[in-house]
């Protein structure tokens, strides 16, 4: 790192930062898709606003077309509009002459849209200013905002969040993986720190896509829950959500894509139910998998036993936790999934998969128990062993208050230089 970007991130203790996220959000604010890295986004954003800290954001997943403010935080988002008129409105002069380009352009936006994105970063970072540009898609929109600094020749220093490697094997089957692992080489150079969300992380990047990070530059900080996941009354919570006092609720969440596992846990239940008929099993989500996860499940003869809800506002999340006797998630990869840490946060016991940044948390028995991915077998045994289990849902609480968001924030402040 440079002179003065060294002095940018020792700020003196106390000061209030002007900082502009790149990343999605959720649909609940405007998002188009939901995710953990879009709550990460939005919650690490709300506690930095309430500290006093000015937040913006550039919206990758947009599903509103201009600017706007939610929470005190403004949302630029990268849409097809907003991003055109950044860039044609420079040189042109009319509104009616702006539309007829555009018409004239939108039918080659898929080759301009790179050249709309620079554009359009360019000009949010010359309004907003900011002190700090935190960017949440390493393998896509660091190079976007580095050039888009360099070109408004205003050191800012910038620094991104690697939330999972997973995404990036998608690559391998492209034949284009080398030159997928040149690109966020550079990357890794461009940006003036790194946060991975586990040691898993640091370690998939050096081991896997060979890419030697300086331990200098990398801080693990793992994701958090929001100050609304706090233990409730178990049978309040069902008799709200109208669900049966006399059953062991196991709940999922999760989008429903293949690496989140949902085919093992449907198996597993069948396991389940031939030792215990008391259970059912509860899945909250969206995703392409939803009718082929139908399928199986009838297939099965399971659909009252597994019940698929479909996407729920985040807000909803807590009182169907506090409902459940156990969360359950049979990922086949993650970086460390937020719906892990938002369990904890109600004192749920916690089964899932040893991958990520997972067993980097779930360090003990008295939090949840851990299967091999991939094994429904092995699943369905743990989880009728914590369905047997006597837990403690006040120190599994305890245990998860170091991972509340306002204790992870001032750990990223402390990266940004303004703790």
């Amino acid at each position: 790192m440079d002179v003065e970007s060294t002095v940018l991130f020792s700020l003196v203790g106390g000061t209030l930062m002007r900082i502009l996220q790149v990343g999605p959000i959720p649909p609940e604010v405007g998002g188009k898709t939901a995710g953990g890295v879009a709550t990460v986004v939005w919650e690490l954003s709300r506690n930095l606003t309430s500290m006093g800290h000015r937040v913006s954001i550039i919206v990758t997943n947009p599903g509103f077309g201009e600017p706007t403010e939610v929470d005190n935080i403004t949302l630029y988002p990268l849409s097809k509009n907003f991003l055109a008129r950044q860039s044609l409105s420079v040189s042109l002069v009319g509104i009616k002459l702006y539309f007829k380009v555009l018409s004239l352009v939108k039918p080659f936006y898929g080759w301009i849209k790179p050249y709309f994105i620079y554009n359009g970063i360019s000009r949010v970072i010359s309004k907003e200013r900011p002190d700090v540009m935190h960017v949440h898609h390493m393998e896509l929109m660091v190079p976007f905002v580095y050039y888009s600094v360099k070109r408004i020749g205003k050191e800012i220093p910038i620094v991104s969040t690697v939330h999972s490697v997973s995404a990036f094997y998608k690559y391998r089957s492209t034949g284009k993986y080398g030159e997928f692992v040149r690109l966020v080489r550079d990357n890794v150079n461009m940006v003036d720190k790194i946060i991975a969300v586990s040691e898993d992380t640091v370690n998939r990047l050096e081991q896997q896509l060979g890419l030697k990070v300086p331990s200098e530059k990398v801080s693990v900080i793992p994701n958090g829950f929001p100050s609304f996941f706090y233990p409730v009354d178990k049978a309040l919570a069902r008799e709200q959500l109208g669900l049966p006092l006399d059953k062991k609720i196991i709940l999922n969440v999760a989008n429903l894509v293949p690496v989140k596992g949902h085919e093992y846990l449907i198996k597993a239940m069948k396991i389940v139910l031939e030792n215990r008929g008391d259970v059912i099993c509860i899945i909250i989500g969206s995703g392409h998998l939803e009718t082929e996860l139908r399928e199986k499940i009838k297939k099965e003869g399971l659909e009252d036993k597994i019940i698929l809800v479909g996407a729920r506002p985040h807000n909803e999340i807590p009182l169907w936790m506090n409902a459940a006797d156990l969360f359950v998630l049979p990922s086949l990869s993650e970086g460390n999934p937020t719906v892990m840490f938002e369990a904890l946060g109600v004192g749920l016991p916690f089964v899932g998969t040893a991958v990520g940044g997972v067993p980097e948390i779930i360090t003990s028995e008295d939090y949840g128990l851990l299967c091999k991915p991939g094994d429904p077998k092995d699943l369905a045994e743990k989880i009728l062993i914590a369905l047997e289990k006597n837990w403690d849902p006040w120190k599994i609480r305890k245990y998860a208050e170091k991972f509340a968001w306002e204790n992870i924030t001032k750990q990223i402040l402390n990266v940004y230089g303004g703790s």
